[in-house]
C-alpha cells in the first residue's frame, strides 16, 4: 500500500496517484514503521533522503528493502 506522507520536503506519492481523479489521503505524520521497497533506479542518496524525511515526520523505524529480499532497520 502506498500512502503519501506530508514531510518538510512535500508529500510523497506516486506520479500515477496525482494523475488519478480522486485526491488521496495524506498523513500529517509518518506511521511508526515506514517500509521503502528499493527500486534498482533508486540511488543511495534518494534512500537516505527518504529515511531522513520519514524520521523528521516522526517515524520510529525505517526499513529499506532490497529487491533480493535483504533489508536494514534504522531508528532515529
Amino acid at each position: 500500500m502506498e500512502v503519501p506522507i506530508s514531510t518538510s520536503d512535500g508529500a510523497w506519492t506516486s506520479d500515477r496517484r496525482f494523475e488519478e481523479s480522486y485526491a488521496p489521503r495524506i498523513y500529517l505524520a509518518a506511521p511508526d514503521l515506514c517500509v521503502e521497497v528499493v527500486s534498482p533506479a533508486n540511488t543511495e542518496r534518494e534512500i537516505a533522503e527518504k529515511k531522513a524525511l520519514s524520521f523528521d515526520a516522526r517515524a520510529l523505524e525505517v526499513w529499506p528493502c532490497q529487491a533480493h529480499g535483504s533489508l536494514e532497520i534504522f531508528t532515529p
